[in-house]
Order: structure tokens, then sequence, then C-alpha cells
């Protein structure tokens, strides 16, 4: 019998993952259980946030999930230097590439100027629109 859940318990999902993980070689790294999560956060004199950016770290990876920048700041130099913060403790916490994902009416140009290189496209990922993914690579000498 299949069930579907529209929101599946924590104990179901571990569940699953544990028996993925069993199949795995005895000296593949456990990196699903080493993710962790970081962000950063800039605010004005008043407290309002300005700007801001989450993380996902996996070995050697950063998944920079959000990027975004208050309307008012943006063509300041603010978001560039996010990226560059957000890049820059990534690689302090052992990443030595960094992926992202954008839509084609979000920021695509913004991130290829940063240095990003597409990975995929994906058309109609919202009717009409791409989905794009990109990385780069952090460190030289490094998987990339």
């Amino acid at each position: 019998m299949v069930i579907v859940r529209d929101h599946p318990e924590k104990t179901e999902i571990k569940d699953l993952l544990d028996r993925v993980l069993s199949v795995r070689p005895d000296d593949f790294p456990d990196i699903d259980r080493q993710v962790r999560t970081f962000g950063l956060f800039d605010t004005d004199l008043d407290g309002r946030l300005r700007a801001g950016s989450f993380v996902y770290l996996h070995p050697g990876w950063a998944y920079i999930d959000i990027v975004w920048v208050r309307e008012d700041c943006r063509g300041t130099g603010q978001g560039r230097a996010l990226v560059s913060q957000t890049e820059e403790e990534a690689v302090k916490r052992g990443a030595h590439s960094a992926y992202l994902w954008t839509q084609d009416f979000e920021a695509p140009g913004f991130y290829e100027k940063l240095g990003y290189k597409r990975f995929v496209v994906m058309e109609d990922f919202i009717p009409g629109h791409q989905r794009i993914g990109f990385m780069k690579k952090l460190m030289k000498g490094r998987a990339a």
C-alpha cells in the first residue's frame, strides 16, 4: 500500500535517510548528517535589515539558498559585498565551492558578474520562466 503525505514527519524522513545511507560503501563520508547553516544579516543604524544571506554548508560545498538586498540598497554595491562576505565565511567554514539557484527574472546577470558559471537551465520551472543553477570555485586547486 502506498500512502501519500503532504507533510511527512521528521522521523519518517530520517528513516528514509538511514536506509539510503545504509547502502553506501563503508568509506563514504556521512555527508548528509554534516550539513550546517549560517546567515549574514546587514542592518542599518535603525536596526532595519538592508541585506542578508542564508547558506547550507555541505562538506566542501556551500549552497547559497537566499541572497536578498533591500530595494533602496540595490545598485549600491551592497549585493556584491554581501555575496563576497558570504563566500569568505563559507571558505572559513571549509567550503571550496559554492552553488545557488535563481530565476531568469531575478538576478542571473548579477551572479555571472561575480564569476558564477551556469551549470543547468531548467525551462518552464515556473511556466514561461527558467530556473538557473550557478556554481563557483571559491578556492584555487579544489574541485568545481
